[in-house]
């Protein structure tokens, strides 16, 4: 598979949940035919990383993150959750971890049929999440052979 910008789900895209409901994190990729492998033999990464600190709406709240693939755009469409992310914790202030420039999951994509649409959902947990955002995007290189910094500044600062 070629890795270009079209295989990027989010870029610096809100965070936000209401309801406590699952919610797209910016946009999904066609892969276009089912059961396709997308690293053609090679792994691919998925990374997730955070633009602007995660912020829950009250007290201290979690959320996790899934990797879903499903037969349609909105990811409602027969979705698997193809992986789901360790929980991470928010509340009224930046909490570590889901600060600006965190890493806040990478893995190998799981070798299995996936469906027309590969998507990330956030999940909340105990709380919405009020605010922050994400970029989320698959890659062949390693998640741990490059280093990510908050957009805006430029490495050092």
């Amino acid at each position: 598979m070629y890795l270009d910008a079209r295989s990027s789900f989010a870029s610096a895209s809100s965070a936000a949940t209401t309801g406590l409901a699952a919610t797209v994190v910016g946009s999904q990729i066609d892969l276009g035919s089912v059961g396709r492998d997308l690293g053609v033999g090679q792994p691919v990464y998925l990374v997730a990383k955070v633009d602007s600190s995660i912020i829950g709406t009250t007290g201290a709240g979690s959320f996790t993150l899934q990797l879903v693939t499903a037969t349609d755009a909105a990811l409602t469409g027969s979705p698997v959750t193809v992986a789901t992310s360790p929980s991470f914790v928010t509340n009224t202030t930046a909490q570590s971890g889901s600060t600006a420039g965190s890493v806040l999951w990478n893995l190998i994509i799981p070798t299995l049929p996936l469906k027309q649409y590969l998507g990330i959902k956030i999940v909340p947990v105990t709380y919405n999440v009020s605010s922050g955002s994400l970029s989320c995007f698959l890659t062949e290189t390693r998640p741990t052979s490059f280093q990510h910094y908050p957009d805006g500044l430029a490495g050092g600062q």
